[in-house]
Order: structure tokens, then C-alpha cells, then sequence
């Protein structure tokens, strides 16, 4: 996301780095409102919108996932919001609750144990599948019909671009039977993630170009900029 908004930032994300292994994948994003808000439904916040543009309040750190989850939604249902940027990530949460603002997006393991308490609603989910922990909510695919709303959270590891490849193949090698660890396991899917299986750096390295493919179409969809 950051190279696709900050062209001239120092580094590339695919061209300085040799891609190991992918860890996880699946974890979606969710779309949470306060538990007492009006807003029942993704297609409640977007009539809210189009009715009054620019009035529908959104939070999040200023170019992270959360905020471009959040502009790629309205930019497909084709209605004006106002993002308020936080410095931080979470620092929306508590905004939401003081009513502050009336939605934002946090990744399903920040916001798995509030939603399951009671304390936020979740509404919708970035993922390309209903989420199991989170069955009712729909997908933001199956609402606005676009598949730019598939935008999972994932991770992976990654080494210098010079690392030489058979220190690269060994890490590989070594990353399932990390993974394996029922501890880490535990960790990994608490907030809906999905362990990832095997792969090779070349598959991992190919999964990262379409990844940077796509964030690059998000941002210029939305039209966010740097300030």
C-alpha cells in the first residue's frame, strides 16, 4: 500500500526483498459500529451517504489497510464519506464507542474479542468467504458485487533482495514445521486467520505481486493521496 501512495518512498516492497514463505492469510478486516448505532447493515451506512455526502464519519491510521478498507467501500457503492486520521492503530475504537465517528475497519484479531463481548457490532467482512467466527455478517464482495473487496490481511516472511537463495530455501524448509506448533497455531487463528499451507518462495513471491497489484488499483480507485 505504502509504495502505491508514497511513489517515492526509499524502498520497493517486492523489489527489495527475496519472499520466503507465507505465514497466514484469510484474516479479514471488519466493518464494526457501535452497538447502539442506527447503522444495522453495510447498505445502511451507504444510503446514509448518498443521502447526506461527505457526513458518514470513518477512522484510521492515514494510508493502513483499515482506512483504504474503508475508501474502497465507499468508492464502489459510489457515495462520499470523511475519513478522521488517527495516529495510531486501535485509537479509533474508542472513538467509535464516545460516538465520535460512526464506522471504521480493524483486522478481525484486534476486533474479535470487542465484537464477541458486545462492545462493537460487526456489520461486514473483507474476506472472500463468510468468516466462521463471524457467520452472519456477509462478505463485502456479496454486498457491492466488486471483488476489489476482497482485501485480506496476510502475512509472510521476507529477507534482503541479496540473501543468497539456499540460505532463502532453508527458511522456507523450516517455516511449516513452525507453523505446525500448536501454540503458534492457537495464536495465529484466534482472530480468523487461516495457516497457511507450504508454499514455495517463488509462489509466495508471485502472491505478493498480485497483492501489490491490487492495493496499486485500490488506491488510485479511492483517490487517496498524501497530505
Amino acid at each position: 500500500i505504502s509504495k502505491s501512495i508514497q511513489p517515492s518512498l526509499a524502498f520497493d516492497p517486492v523489489a527489495d526483498f527475496a519472499p520466503v514463505a507465507k505465514v497466514y492469510g484469510g484474516g479479514a478486516s471488519v466493518l464494526v459500529v457501535r452497538p447502539d448505532s442506527p447503522f444495522k447493515t453495510p447498505q445502511d451506512l451507504i444510503d446514509r451517504a448518498r443521502a447526506a455526502p461527505g457526513k458518514v464519519t470513518h477512522g484510521g491510521v492515514f494510508g493502513l489497510s483499515g482506512h483504504l478498507n474503508a475508501a474502497s467501500f465507499l468508492a464502489i457503492a459510489g457515495v462520499k464519506g470523511f475519513h478522521v486520521p488517527f495516529k495510531a492503530t486501535g485509537d479509533d475504537l474508542p472513538a467509535i464507542l464516545r460516538g465520535d465517528i460512526d464506522f471504521t475497519f480493524q483486522a478481525s484479531t484486534v476486533s474479535m474479542p470487542q465484537i464477541s463481548s458486545g462492545k462493537f457490532r460487526a456489520l461486514a467482512v473483507t474476506s472472500g468467504e463468510r468468516m466462521r467466527l463471524l457467520p452472519d455478517a456477509p462478505t463485502l464482495k456479496e454486498v457491492l458485487k466488486n471483488d476489489l473487496m476482497v482485501q485480506d490481511n496476510w502475512s509472510g516472511f521476507a529477507v534482503h533482495a541479496k540473501t543468497p537463495i539456499d540460505i532463502v530455501r532453508r527458511l522456507n524448509a523450516e517455516t511449516p514445521r513452525l507453523l505446525q506448533d500448536a501454540s503458534v497455531r492457537k495464536v495465529l487463528e484466534a482472530g480468523g486467520n487461516v495457516v497457511s499451507e507450504p508454499d514455495t518462495p517463488e509462489q509466495f513471491g508471485a502472491f505478493m505481486r498480485r497483492e501489490f497489484d491490487k492495493w496499486r488499483e485500490i488506491v488510485k480507485l479511492t483517490g487517496v493521496k498524501p497530505e
